[in-house]
């Protein structure tokens, strides 16, 4: 009789302990961090600029979750794209249902796009991508996940706007800052709370790989101080006369390099109004990249793989690549019509140029490329990137040639 009692106590207290671990599992209460948890004032925005792995989806999730408690029934949920808003806002793994216990989750309508509570609190999907579907709907409450990377940035905001009219809207917005003008903006309103936050503020729940490589790759870069730290900068200037970096190098030297790529951003139009051909060779040892040669300039289709093939005999490499968005496989039956031992890489691109850019510019922040000579109008694209007004060919070339051999050294060796 004892034994059985003693039993029942054991199950007992077992339950109560998981009841407790799955009450404090859902209570954000106990695991916010004071930056994390909804302003205590009658704000209208609440601008939370942080760096990546902060933990800004789990906030803004919680923040509508406390909201919908509060009686906020009418929500819109905009991303840049509707699936970007699916698979992260609403069904990631800290989306909107990942803070709710099954008994309390709302139900995802995925076919409507509409999020619905047991109070009758319902939630719409809509993008930036879209953003004329805003047209119509009222709403008191708004979640905007990674507002910097909207493509229509300004039309979708406004529109957004117009559609705050219901009781006393509130409009959370969660993202990475960019250096743009409607940031800018918003945070000069008094009618915003601004929130900061660091990567590093949530390395309890982050691999220390990750942190150890966001430390060493980026700490002290203007992209670590936007990516890492969540700072606002007026500007980004990736390249400045302190990063771009020189040595001399012999032919000697040279052959020792471990790898020599011709980089290759084509225009396909040859007229007064079309853009430069970029092509720059540059070439890795160890963990340093230099650049060659700049032979960038307004090459016909016929010049350019001429003036490929040239390059390709004077370094010694039959180690090709090219950005093929524009001229697809006429780009690579181009090069090899000159030379048929070229061992062609084809890229495209999908990132818009700052993003691409912005890893090699901490490459030049950490010392790790140096030109070979000085190149004057790639130098000169590159201290004006990115407001640089026409198309900026050879920093392109540039960002494609580094980017590729700094990620897939395996793929390349150079033929000497």
């Amino acid at each position: 009789m004892h034994a059985n009692i003693k039993l029942l106590e054991e199950i007992y207290s077992l339950g109560i302990k998981l009841i407790n671990q799955e009450e404090r599992k859902y209570d954000w209460r106990m695991q916010a961090r004071d930056n994390q948890k909804i302003p205590q004032w009658d704000w209208r925005i609440w601008l939370l600029l942080a760096g990546r792995g902060f933990g800004k989806t789990r906030t803004g999730s919680e923040s509508i979750k406390q909201f919908v408690q509060m009686g906020y029934k009418n929500i819109c949920l905009l991303g840049k794209t509707k699936e970007e808003v699916r698979k992260i806002m609403v069904d990631g793994q800290s989306g909107i249902l990942s803070v709710y216990s099954n008994k309390e989750k709302p139900k995802f309508f995925a076919s409507q796009n509409i999020l619905k509570w047991k109070n009758g609190a319902i939630a719409q999907i809509h993008s930036a991508d879209s953003y004329e579907s805003l047209r119509g709907p009222q709403f008191d409450l708004a979640w905007v996940d990674e507002l910097a990377k909207f493509n229509n940035l300004d039309e979708a905001w406004d529109q957004l706007m117009m559609t705050m009219r219901l009781g006393i809207p509130k409009i959370i917005v969660t993202t990475t800052p960019k250096p743009i003008p409607l940031l800018h903006k918003i945070i000069k309103r008094s009618d915003v709370h601004y929130t900061s936050g660091n990567t590093m503020e949530n390395k309890l729940n982050l691999s220390k790989e990750y942190l150890s490589y966001i430390k060493n790759e980026y700490e002290g870069t203007n992209f670590g101080k936007q990516e890492i730290s969540g700072e606002l900068l007026d500007k980004i200037t990736m390249w400045s006369d302190n990063n771009i970096l020189r040595k001399e190098m012999s032919t000697s030297d040279i052959s020792q390099l471990s790898n020599i790529i011709i980089s290759i951003d084509p225009a396909v139009t040859n007229n007064e109004n079309s853009d430069e051909t970029g092509i720059i060779v540059v070439g890795k040892k160890n963990d340093e990249f230099y650049v060659l040669e700049d032979k960038s300039g307004k090459w016909s289709m016929s010049e350019w793989p001429k003036v490929c093939a040239e390059l390709c005999q004077k370094y010694k490499t039959n180690n090709v690549i090219a950005e093929i968005n524009q001229g697809g496989d006429m780009i690579e039956q181009l090069i090899k019509m000159q030379n048929r031992m070229v061992r062609f890489q084809g890229i495209r691109s999908v990132h818009n140029k700052i993003m691409r850019a912005q890893p090699i510019a901490c490459l030049y922040d950490h010392r790790r490329v140096f030109h070979i000579g000085t190149f004057t109008e790639l130098e000169k694209q590159m201290k004006s990137f990115p407001g640089f007004s026409k198309s900026p060919d050879r920093v392109d070339a540039l960002v494609i040639g580094i980017n590729h051999i700094n990620k897939t050294n395996r793929i390349f060796s150079s033929i000497i």
